[in-house]
Parts: structure tokens; sequence; C-alpha cells
């Protein structure tokens, strides 16, 4: 229980120090321009200003939560749902889509907001109903999120490749593109492509093998990220009882929903061993 509303949103700093930092560098960038160049002042002041809006659009993402309801929204416009109207859930990546009975109202906390993982938590246990549906019980592979980073470790290889076919004396120049380029195209290959939920076994379908986990092998089943320049990337993690752990992300169901998807088989799975 709620003893009152909680309300996600960034810090105030971060309103004051990212336009100051976007106009820093724009000025930066303009001051190295030579006067011939004074043509390209006016595009690239647009698209600094584009910068600094987009940056406050992004800043400006709240998220409230309370026993009765949850709200989200940017700016002046802001979106409420009782929990009891949520009729269903959607997303890709990192997000979360709640959408009412009417479909006229979708709310959307942004993955980027502080206490994201908390919301994502409080959704769970006021509605665990929506993730326990069968539609849950196979999710594959989502290709076209995968193939931009095949595409540039495609292109990073390439590179690689090419130096050190015209030069043997550049070989750590050519060596390392081509280590990274396999790196990246290492990481999706190497990744889980399918996980199916079969009674009390979990399992994990890759290219080249087939692991199964039953829920007794599971330790806890978590939602954890990593912190980039780009923002924060979140993963499902499996912590196993025997202190390994196994990361899944880049299926066709987001992140959240898969992860609470999972909890709910997971709490399933655990009750019923009890009740045995």
């Amino acid at each position: 229980m709620l003893d009152e509303p909680r309300t996600y949103r960034h810090s105030p700093l971060q309103f004051v120090l990212v336009p100051i930092l976007v106009i820093l560098v724009g000025f930066g960038f303009l001051n190295s321009l030579n006067r011939s160049d004074y043509f390209l002042y006016v595009p690239f002041a647009i698209i600094f200003g584009f910068l600094i809006l987009s940056s406050l659009y992004s800043l400006s993402s709240i998220t409230s939560i309370s026993d009765a309801e949850i709200s989200s929204g940017r700016l002046w416009v802001t979106k409420t749902m009782t929990w009891a109207d949520i009729k269903s859930v959607s997303g890709s990546g990192y997000g979360i889509k709640l959408h009412n009975y009417d479909g006229d109202i979708t709310v959307a906390p942004s993955p980027q907001l502080p206490g994201y993982d908390a919301v994502i938590e409080m959704i769970g246990q006021k509605r665990p109903d929506l993730f326990a549906s069968p539609e849950y019980q196979e999710i594959t592979r989502n290709w076209w999120s995968a193939a931009p980073q095949v595409v540039l470790a495609l292109a990073i290889l390439g590179f690689g490749i090419l130096n050190s076919l015209r030069s043997s004396d550049f070989w750590l120049i050519a060596f390392l593109p081509v280590v990274a380029g396999l790196v990246m195209i290492g990481s999706v290959v190497f990744s889980p492509q399918s996980l199916t939920l079969e009674g009390d076994s979990l399992v994990l379908r890759y290219f080249f093998r087939e692991i199964t986990y039953r829920a007794a092998e599971i330790l806890s089943i978590q939602m954890g990220y990593q912190s980039s320049r780009s923002g924060k990337s979140y993963f499902v993690k499996l912590a196993l009882k025997n202190g390994k752990s196994v990361r899944i992300s880049g299926m066709k169901v987001s992140v959240p929903i898969m992860y609470l998807a999972l909890q709910q088989w997971y709490k399933k799975s655990a009750s019923s061993q009890i009740s045995v």
C-alpha cells in the first residue's frame, strides 16, 4: 500500500545543465568555422536549437503512482488511468504502454526516468493478471532491433579487413576494428534467440544449443540496466542458485513486459512446488 502518491521525475538541475552543455558545445563548434563558412551558421544553429528543445522535452517526463491510479506525461500533457481501467499492455525495447478498455488513453512511463524500475514493479504488483497471458509463453528475438548493431559490426569488420589488405604496417589499426566487429556480432549470435515457458521449466534456445532451467534452479529474476551516454539499457537477469546468471534482452516483447511475465511464471511455479 502507498501512504501517498509517488512521483518520479528528472532532477531540476538537469534542466539547467543539459541546455548549457549543448549551448557551450554549439558555440565552440560555430567558433571553429571560418568566416567564409557563415552560410553554415543558420542550419547548425537550428540543429543545436532542436537538440536543446528535444532534451528539455525528454527531461520533462513525469510519472505518478498511487494506490488508485497511475499517470504519466510530458510538459503540460498528462494522461491518467485507474488500475482497474487497464485492459492490456504493449511495448518494445525498454518501454511499456498501458491501454484502457475504450482504447483512447495510453499511459507510457519513460524508460529513462529515475525510478523506472520501481514503476515497473508497482505495475506488476497492481495488475499481475496482465502478464499471465498465454501469449507470453513463447517469446522470440526481435531481429529488427538487432539489425543496426549487425550492420554497424559488419561495417567495422569490413573497415578492419580492408585496412589489413592495404598495408601490413597498420596491423594494429586493422586488428582493433576486426575484434570490435566480431565481438558485436558475437553478442547477437550467442544471445538467446527464443524463450519458452513449459510448466515449471524455462527453455532458452540459442543458435547452437538449447538450455532448460527449472524454476527450482533459479534464485531470483531481476530487471537490471547498464548506463551509457545514450541512457539506460535494460535487461532481464536470471540469477541461478549455482552462482551463475543469464541476461536476456532484444526480444519482440519489451524488457519490462518480459520481466513481469517471467515473474508471474516464477511465482506460480514456486507456489505449486510448495503445495506439492
